[in-house]
């Protein structure tokens, strides 16, 4: 890597704290109890082609939030990235319209619909007020743009409930553009009351005037909140500890169990097809998993699933996830031109790394290291760090481990391990402990 590239690198990872935390416009009708949640932590970036961490950075990422009573607690619906919050490096701050800024503690996350709630010293002049969503009539989104609050007010075209989760799908007409940018958003109704949240976006297929929005409507957002406040605790997702696939057929498979979770202790078995869960039918390998994910950790579910030509019914109690969830990390990603300079120009995105599956960090080994270790080929990976629970630590993988093979083929670096990394994978590594080579078999969720 030359020098200059590695410049060019430190500059656009300096960029990245910079533009997060550029001061964001108040529209002049935006209710005064929204406020900024802002996470602040430390991430790595790697170059994705090495999979190799180039330096640490500083991020910032924001969401929307706002205040829900007179002490100062806030609601934000912070997606995929909510296992952020709980990372023992995350500081939370949030700021109000007028700019003040107060830290503020995580009371606990809804981990089925990825809600927030949070305490800060904050006493605002009003807080929201929740009403039931509608059927119809124009509504208002309030989101975190790139520099601004934005807003859009679109009408409800039709409005329909989600058998066995929270969300609703509604079309809306006049959002503007497009789409994209208007997940996370709070919608308000004329009364700048909260109706809801838009938890994920798509085009609809026959329209180009038309979107569609799946909203968690408010009497879900005011019971999760209320349940959290009273415990002071998360609310654990429902886990089956069974990897799904749909197959050409339409039907949704259990292609492998996890050792001792729900699935298995309920007799389920790779090749069974899940029919129903909690006594709705299963549409997709994507809509078991979320009715699975909201029925919550501790608590049974029916599930009817087919083994070869007999239909059965079995109680499944469902626990947390029992794997450690992977921290968004940012990206380098450089892209070929086709210009006469020959360039080539980087891009910063965020990701997880492949490796973070496994909850491992490795580092190749120089020859005078893969000669001090005994490395058959001359070559190996240094296990750096092992991640509590992660796939590596119960597969019985140590810090100072060597990986030397893959399924026998021999590994320089991180990003020979990529081929390999995929949902329901499983594959042999051999490694080398106090001078012996081991094998262990490492399987991804």
């Amino acid at each position: 890597m030359t020098g200059r590239y590695i410049q060019r690198i430190a500059s656009l990872a300096v960029v990245v704290p910079v533009l997060a935390q550029l001061c964001l416009a108040e529209p002049d009708n935006r209710p005064g109890s929204f406020v900024k949640v802002l996470i602040s932590s430390q991430v790595g970036l790697f170059d994705e082609s090495s999979m190799l961490q180039i330096i640490q950075i500083q991020q910032l990422i924001p969401f929307p939030g706002f205040v829900i009573d007179d002490q100062g607690h806030v609601v934000s619906f912070v997606g995929f990235r909510w296992p952020e919050l709980t990372m023992p490096d995350a500081r939370i701050t949030v700021e109000t319209a007028s700019g003040e800024r107060y830290p503020a503690q995580l009371v606990g996350i809804d981990q089925r619909i990825s809600l927030a709630v949070l305490s800060a010293e904050i006493r605002p002049a009003r807080f929201i007020h929740f009403a039931p969503f509608p059927d119809n009539g124009q509504v208002r989104f309030f989101n975190l743009g790139a520099r601004e609050w934005r807003t859009s007010a679109p009408f409800l075209l039709k409005v329909e409930k989600k058998a066995g989760v929270p969300e609703r799908d509604v079309q809306v007409g006049g959002v503007g553009k497009s789409y994209q940018g208007w997940e996370s958003s709070l919608v308000l109704d004329r009364e700048d009351k909260v109706i809801g949240i838009v938890t994920g976006t798509r085009r609809y297929p026959y329209s180009r005037t038309v979107e569609m929005c799946e909203i968690l409507p408010a009497d879900v957002i005011r019971k999760s909140a209320t349940r959290i406040l009273e415990s002071r605790s998360d609310i654990e997702a429902g886990w089956l500890g069974a990897f799904l696939a749909d197959n050409k057929a339409g039907q949704t498979i259990i292609t492998r169990t996890t050792q001792g979770g729900p699935a298995e202790r309920a007799g389920l078995q790779p090749g069974d097809a899940i029919l129903k869960v909690n006594d709705q039918p299963v549409e997709h390998r994507q809509r078991a998993i979320d009715r699975i994910r909201w029925v919550g950790a501790g608590r049974s579910v029916p599930l009817t699933f087919k083994r070869d030509d007999t239909v059965q019914t079995v109680s499944v109690r469902l626990t947390r996830r029992m794997d450690v969830l992977p921290r968004m990390q940012w990206m380098v990603r450089r892209e070929e031109t086709w210009a006469s300079t020959g360039t080539r120009r980087a891009r910063l995105a965020p990701g997880f790394p492949p490796l973070a599956v496994l909850g491992f960090d490795l580092d190749p080994l120089s020859a005078k290291l893969a000669d001090f270790f005994k490395c058959p080929d001359g070559q190996g990976l240094l296990v750096r760090d092992v991640a509590p629970d992660g796939v590596a630590d119960k597969a019985g993988l140590k810090v100072g481990d060597v990986l030397i093979r893959v399924n026998d083929l021999g590994i320089s670096s991180p990003a020979d391990l990529q081929p390999f990394l995929h949902s329901g994978s499983q594959f042999d590594v051999q490694f080398i402990r106090s001078g012996q080579v081991r094998k262990v078999k490492l399987a991804l969720p």
